[in-house]
Formats: structure tokens, C-alpha cells, sequence
């Protein structure tokens, strides 16, 4: 009985004293060998929450931002644009509630409240639907509905390019 109670705690204690090589991310834990790709990934994330930084109806509950509104705020301030001011465009009715709600958050993360700036429209967003709708009349040339000629395409417009490009070498 002795003897197994003891290779019990000592198992407990190599076990237990083993050294952690996680590192702390954005993303899940991951071991200390894949550390450089995590830092790199969490450069990208941080540079693309920064880069659209709208906050919609989905990144709150109510009035106050919740989890999903959260990830993506720490993600904007592990941007390294500290210096900078942080804008933040909010696409959702009734706004000072919601913006009073992200100011207390961000000063609880410890991010002056004299760098944060809100905004009411995104330079760097645009609606899809515009562009879809004009899709038709982009790739036939002629007006919407209009029979178009079919495109040469495939080898048939590979032969003719090399041919062109043959024949200007040859000159």
C-alpha cells in the first residue's frame, strides 16, 4: 500500500511540474514551436479588425456589447496603432447607448478615452447588392439583356495570343 500511494504521488508531481509551453494568442492555445506563425496570425487579425471597424446589431445584446462586440474590440486595441485613435463606426439605430457601452469597455481594457473617436459611416466598407446588380452588364459590353456575342475562351484565345505574341517576336 506504501508503495503505490508513493509512485501515485510521485507521478502527481512529475505530472504536475511540468513546464507549459502554451502561449497566450488571440486564437486557442497552441505550443511555443508555433508561436511566430500565431504572433503573425494575430497581427493579421488585429490590422483587419482595425481596418473595418464596424460594430453592427449581431456585437450587442441590448444596449451593452456583448462577447462577439468584445472579441472584436480586443482585436482592434492589439492593433500596434496605440498612438493612433481608434474609430469606430457603429451601423445600428439608437447609438449613444451603445456608445456609452463601448467607451466603458475600452476603459476598463485601459485604453484612453481620449483616443477613441466614433464615426457614422465606414470609408472602407460598401454594400454588394450595388455591384451584383451591375454584374450583367459588365461582362456582355452592351446594355442589360442585350444578346452579347460569345467570348472566345479556352485554347481557341490562348492560340490566338501566342500566335500575336510569336508574330511580334519574329518581326
Amino acid at each position: 500500500m506504501n508503495k503505490s500511494l508513493f509512485i501515485f504521488a510521485a507521478m502527481v508531481l512529475m505530472v504536475g511540474c511540468q513546464d507549459s509551453k502554451h502561449t497566450q494568442s488571440l486564437g486557442p492555445k497552441v505550443d511555443a514551436d508555433t508561436a511566430s506563425v500565431v504572433r503573425i496570425n494575430d497581427v493579421q487579425i488585429a490590422a483587419g479588425a482595425r481596418h473595418e471597424a464596424t460594430l453592427w446589431p449581431q456585437h450587442f445584446d441590448g444596449d451593452r456589447v456583448n462577447s462577439l462586440g468584445r472579441q472584436k474590440l480586443d482585436a482592434m486595441l492589439h492593433a500596434d496603432q496605440s498612438s493612433e485613435p481608434l474609430v469606430i463606426y457603429l451601423d445600428v439605430p439608437d447609438q449613444a447607448p451603445r456608445q456609452a457601452s463601448v467607451k466603458a469597455y475600452l476603459k476598463d481594457r485601459g485604453f484612453p478615452e481620449n483616443l477613441v473617436r466614433f464615426d457614422q459611416e465606414s470609408e472602407t466598407t460598401f454594400l454588394a447588392n450595388d455591384q451584383l446588380k451591375n454584374m450583367p452588364r459588365t461582362d456582355t459590353g452592351g446594355a442589360a439583356g442585350a444578346e452579347a456575342a460569345p467570348a472566345q475562351g479556352g485554347a481557341a484565345a490562348a492560340a490566338s495570343g501566342l500566335g500575336s505574341l510569336l508574330g511580334a517576336l519574329t518581326k
